[in-house]
């Protein structure tokens, strides 16, 4: 038995013991615990429209809408990553009705193509919508398509000059 004996807790002692010493086969049954399913968590989206107060939305999904076809055209994302599939469905949480916002943000990570999980970021942007503090501005949506070769105008989301 090669467990600590007579207490000995010395560096020493601990440095030479094999990887299983420490484990106590006697109390164990060798059975692996089963996973325990995450509760799935209802999604009620009439709760956040109805708290919903965007007066500039429609000006907002205009504009995400531009981006989102110059974005298809050339077959880019701004939702590749996750920081930046967060940072997009807080900026729309924060600026879009919920209703347009939704629909626009799964648009936009449908452009992400086989690595898209239309579940979770359903689950995302409702969470976006029941978190925000509208902290996040729209400016996030038009730097991160301008990092994707963009000319946006940062008014309405239109070209400057071509796309």
């Amino acid at each position: 038995n090669e467990n600590l004996e007579n207490e000995d807790c010395s560096f020493k002692r601990f440095s030479q013991l094999t990887p299983t010493a420490m484990i106590d086969f006697k109390h164990s049954d060798g059975s692996r615990k089963t996973r325990v399913p995450r509760p799935t968590l209802e999604l009620n989206w009439n709760q956040i429209v109805g708290k919903a107060n965007y007066p500039n939305s429609n000006h907002y999904r205009f504009a995400l809408n531009n981006i989102y076809k110059k974005l298809a055209k050339r077959n880019a994302s701004i939702t590749e990553n996750y920081a930046n599939w967060v940072k997009v469905a807080f900026a729309i949480a924060s600026n879009i009705h919920p209703v347009a916002g939704k629909a626009l943000f799964l648009k936009l990570c449908r452009l992400d193509g086989a690595r898209h999980d239309e579940e979770k970021s359903e689950r995302l942007i409702f969470e976006a919508y029941a978190k925000t503090n509208l902290e996040v501005g729209f400016g996030t949506i038009i730097y991160l398509a301008r990092e994707k070769g963009l000319n946006i105008n940062s008014k309405d989301g239109t070209s400057n000059q071509g796309s």
